[in-house]
């Protein structure tokens, strides 16, 4: 990840006709790095293959500065009474035993921690970060938000200082910080940051991977897991077929699943029914169930001598009625 970070960020010119591993040594970074396939390409700007990640830039990074930086300004003592004693909200984590590691949950409640025990311009750089993240989090953004982001981030680097006079920070020549700078012209380019947000994939990689590989054997797992991750609860259940053809826009659903099934069935011999029982429940005068034979009845379908194919009509759609042949197939 570091290599790709190094090669994606210096100019082409850096490392043309270089030993990329030396220029790699040069950075601090190491591990054997190849020629990319991309340098040669006139068009191609890697840069703009790099968009911003809100999940490891901003919780991952930035938040995690900001609880580090908390154990600097206040002990971890002190820390605890404070979250044990905000008041409870709903929707907010009530941090009843005092310190915690959830950072998504600290972050809403790490503001009011700090008011009255560190100096304002600490408390203006928590708050204009705490701002620029949860603004880069918008489902939707115009001007007006975008703005709100590059004030919040014009904030913080006015009052950023405060933290070198005070020796918890050496300086801010950060990746992480470095990459609030490229939030706002990502949005423009891309659109919101759920659209390109690592959350998203890491959740999928709990319930695909993890949880699969614990249920396996751990002998030939990826067969067992497959079936673990198909055998979950769908979203909607019991779709019916042109209904997903037609929301999803794939008007070829259907003959594509009678090929993927028909690949999957061995088409040289096949098990046949000749027969399907069905058991109509009869009702008594007080509308109970009665037991009885009469309430069963058998559909035919069979070749050869005595065949006898009989007719069913299926009620397929909510529109079909006791008569006429709207909403039912034959």
């Amino acid at each position: 990840m570091q290599a790709c970070m190094l090669i994606a960020y210096l100019p082409v010119e850096k490392f043309m006709g270089h030993n990329l591993s030396k220029v790699a040594q040069c950075c601090l970074i190491s591990g054997t790095i190849v020629t990319p396939f991309w340098v040669r390409f006139p068009l191609c700007c890697i840069h703009s293959c790099l968009t911003t990640d809100v999940l490891h830039q901003l919780f991952q990074g930035i938040i995690k500065y900001l609880i580090a930086w908390c154990m600097e300004l206040i002990n971890e003592s002190e820390l605890n009474c404070q979250l044990q004693t905000l008041p409870q909200c709903s929707g907010i984590h009530h941090f009843k035993d005092g310190w915690s590691k959830l950072s998504q949950q600290m972050a809403k409640v790490l503001l009011g921690c700090l008011v009255g025990k560190v100096p304002n311009d600490v408390l203006t750089c928590y708050k204009a970060l705490l701002d620029f993240v949860y603004l880069a989090q918008y489902p939707s953004h115009d001007d007006d938000t975008l703005e709100y982001m590059e004030a919040a981030l014009t904030l913080f680097h006015k009052h950023k200082e405060v933290f070198v006079s005070l020796g918890i920070q050496d300086h801010f020549n950060v990746p992480k910080f470095h990459s609030l700078l490229h939030y706002v012209e990502c949005i423009k380019q891309y659109g919101t940051t759920d659209n390109y947000n690592m959350e998203a994939f890491e959740h999928l990689h709990i319930d695909l991977a993890k949880e699969g590989w614990h249920a396996s054997n751990t002998r030939n797992p990826i067969p067992q897991m497959m079936r673990i991750a198909l055998a979950k609860h769908p979203a909607v259940h019991a779709q019916l077929i042109w209904m997903i053809e037609e929301l999803h826009s794939v008007p070829h659903f259907s003959k594509d699943l009678k090929c993927f099934l028909n690949s999957l069935l061995p088409l040289d011999k096949q098990s046949l029914m000749h027969s399907y029982s069905i058991y109509k429940p009869q009702m008594d005068e007080l509308g109970n169930d009665v037991d009885v034979q009469e309430g069963t009845e058998t559909i035919k379908a069979k070749p050869g001598d005595g065949s006898r194919f009989d007719t069913v009509v299926v009620a397929h759609s909510t529109t079909a009625e006791s008569t006429g042949l709207r909403g039912v197939s034959i």
